[in-house]
């Protein structure tokens, strides 16, 4: 894994290390936005070769929603 040493954790400050772990409950995905004016060349280039579709599909109350499963399970099992 990018940012962790074959002798283990070197740098505490990349993700690579609290990836190793955390033990999360759940994983989820949201969509998010693509705004090509907001990218470099290469960057749209990525985006268009891997069928990156422009516009804005976030879903605030999916996300909302979310956050406050993860807020109400860490505060009850205290």
């Amino acid at each position: 894994m990018a940012g962790v040493g074959s002798g283990g954790i070197e740098d505490p400050s990349r993700v690579g290390p609290a990836l190793l772990t955390a033990r999360p409950r759940d994983y989820v995905t949201f969509k998010g936005k693509l705004n090509p004016q907001e990218l470099s060349w290469r960057e749209r280039t990525v985006a268009k070769l891997g069928g990156a579709i422009e516009g804005d599909f976030r879903d605030e109350a999916a996300e909302r929603e979310w956050a406050d499963s993860i807020a109400a399970a860490l505060t009850s099992t205290r």
